[in-house]
């Protein structure tokens, strides 16, 4: 474990994917019911005994074959599992003492309820370090007040650019597919390419398929190929103009969108494309219709009288797990930041920890590597797609699912009430549940396959990479975040001050790390969540600056600049954004006159 704070890079092996072979051993599945309510089940067939006395409808999903998989994706997947298990075996355990010592409230096992808008920046500005100099809530009533003028009418006719040009549209969905769907794989893209196909053949109508046809070409104009390197701002993308020209088509049809997946299929990525504009209010409903949909979906599924799991088509199967776990991701990420509510996706109690990734070429070659954007310079663009860009994706989204129940156990644990419990009296419990978590990713960041690893002190070259060790940091940030507050406020002669030294000297390690390197100049659907937890963690290195108690680094203020410059890049898209650059510039300035 210690080697994850020494910088020590992740070991890469050169090993062929196939030179070993990794036995696989599953236990036998325990049936829907049984697995929602958490309890054990004897496996009886064709139904088991806690069904039976409760008389409950027994379903058993099917076996999955994983025939087809190499053995080295076998055991990544195999260790993905044994990190949830644990992730769920500790939650029943060892964080129930934290949390009743500390008054917060125990949530489920699979941690699926979170507390809102308590990392924020403005729960930092709440601080006693700062003196409430902000009124509360500064910064993210700037963020609803914008909106409420987004959504003023106007006599002012909208201005677009251009229209809608369908022969367009094959090349746009194919961005779209190497740029955005890589990171949430929720499309059947065989379909998809049918659709587009045809609209640019025949032309666009009035339906759900051009709807998302629609969404996926926005999406390919306002998207762009990842470049990490911000010394050069990235060439603007000429096509960024039209992409409101094609999202605006797209709403027209929401009204008109029928039954089934591509319902929520469409206000998810309408919900991505706000994102990209950095409007998250406006994308909320989007997610949420997005995930009410989804819910009642998965209701009606559930009581269907023609079959069970078994008989279902395995496609649709993955497309109705990753849209599940899509939609709750994007709700559970507003939610960290906004005061908005709850999803209802949690209330299913859905079964599967995991979507089961489909069966690709790249996953029997092995041989895939990393290219620009995650796409290889050959033949056409449908096999250009899952020739190459669909392991890297998968891992990664798997991955991020993983790292999203990691990171709702630490907001669960630690932030359920405000900072007033980061007490004295809190800390030894505290520690011990930070001490599991990390023990948790650890474990996590030893299942990485190569085409996502990282180095964690340096900013990877290729995107996926690079989205998996910005949440890696964010949730390190999240769990120290306690113990630096109570090192800038703690007396001087805390008995507790030697206790969490070590955790305090993380702390500002990994805020360096993050305010060196965040938010970048590239567009991604998370680049708002990037420019807002860079500010917070900046906010914290100022708290410990003002209170000079904490050891920073020589080039702390050097840093700090940088991080600004970079917010300020995107000030322009957002008057929070502006805002936030301006309140972490002025807070920085007082400490250097001090």
């Amino acid at each position: 474990m210690a080697a994850m704070y020494r910088g020590e890079k992740h070991p890469r092996s050169d090993t062929s994917r196939t030179d070993h072979v990794y036995p696989r051993k599953r236990a036998a599945a325990a049936c829907r019911a049984c697995r929602a309510r958490k309890i054990k089940c004897d496996n009886l067939r064709p139904s088991c005994g806690a069904c039976q006395s409760s008389n409950a409808t027994c379903i058993y999903q099917g076996p999955q074959d994983y025939s087809a998989f190499d053995p080295a994706s076998l055991l990544i997947l195999d260790r993905l599992d044994q990190v949830l298990s644990k992730l769920d075996q500790r939650s029943a355990t060892d964080q129930s003492q934290t949390q009743s010592h500390t008054g917060q409230r125990q949530t489920s096992s699979d941690e699926l309820q979170i507390p809102v808008a308590r990392i924020t920046p403005d729960a930092v500005l709440k601080w006693p370090i700062f003196s409430n100099r902000y009124p509360p809530d500064h910064l993210t009533g700037i963020t609803f007040a914008a909106r409420f003028e987004q959504l003023k009418p106007t006599k002012k006719p909208a201005t677009t650019v251009g229209g809608v040009d369908e022969t367009a549209i094959p090349e746009l969905v194919k961005r779209f597919l190497d740029f955005v769907h890589i990171k949430n794989p929720i499309l059947d893209t065989d379909a998809l390419w049918s659709y587009a196909e045809y609209a640019a053949e025949e032309g666009l109508k009035w339906d759900s398929a051009s709807c998302l046809v629609l969404l996926a070409s926005a999406l390919g104009c306002i998207s762009e190929r990842y470049a990490c390197d911000d010394a050069f701002s990235p060439e603007p993308n000429s096509m960024r103009i039209y992409a409101d020209s094609y999202y605006n088509m797209a709403r027209k049809r929401f009204g008109l969108l029928e039954d089934g997946l591509l319902a929520p299929q469409c206000h998810f990525l309408a919900g991505i494309y706000l994102m990209y504009k950095l409007q998250p209010l406006a994308a909320w409903p989007q997610f949420h219709m997005a995930s009410t949909l989804c819910y009642i979906y998965l209701q009606c599924e559930s009581r269907r009288a023609d079959g069970t799991p078994e008989d279902r088509n395995t496609l649709d199967r993955r497309l109705e797990q990753s849209l599940y776990w899509s939609c709750y991701k994007s709700e559970c990420e507003l939610r960290v930041e906004l005061n908005l509510p709850n999803s209802s996706l949690p209330e299913l109690n859905y079964p599967d920890t995991l979507p089961t990734p489909p069966m690709f070429d790249a996953f029997l070659t092995g041989n895939v590597e990393h290219s620009p954007g995650g796409i290889s310079d050959q033949t056409s663009p449908r096999k250009r797609y899952t020739s190459s860009a669909s392991e890297e994706s998968w891992f990664y989204y798997l991955t991020e699912i993983t790292l999203r129940r990691i990171s709702n156990g630490v907001l669960s644990t630690f932030y359920s009430q405000d900072c007033s419990s980061w007490s004295e009296e809190s800390i030894p419990l505290m520690v011990k549940a930070a001490e599991q978590f990390e023990q948790q990713l650890d474990e996590w960041y030893q299942t990485l396959p190569a085409l996502i690893s990282f180095h964690e002190d340096e900013v990877p070259g290729h995107e996926l990479p690079y989205l998996v060790r910005d949440r890696m940091l964010e949730i390190r940030n999240w769990l120290y975040r306690p113990f630096l507050y109570f090192a800038i406020h703690a007396a001087p002669d805390s008995p507790c001050r030697g206790l969490v030294k070590h955790l305090v000297d993380k702390a500002i390690l990994y805020s360096m790390r993050t305010v060196r390197d965040e938010p970048v100049h590239h567009r991604h659907h998370g680049t708002w969540f990037a420019i807002r937890g860079a500010v917070s963690i900046a906010l914290g290195v100022v708290g410990a600056a003002i209170c000079g108690m904490i050891d920073l680094p020589d080039d702390w203020k050097t840093s700090m600049d940088s991080c600004i410059d970079k917010v300020r890049y995107w000030q322009d898209e957002s008057p929070d954004v502006f805002e936030m650059g301006q309140v972490l510039a002025d807070l920085l300035e007082e400490c250097r006159d001090a």
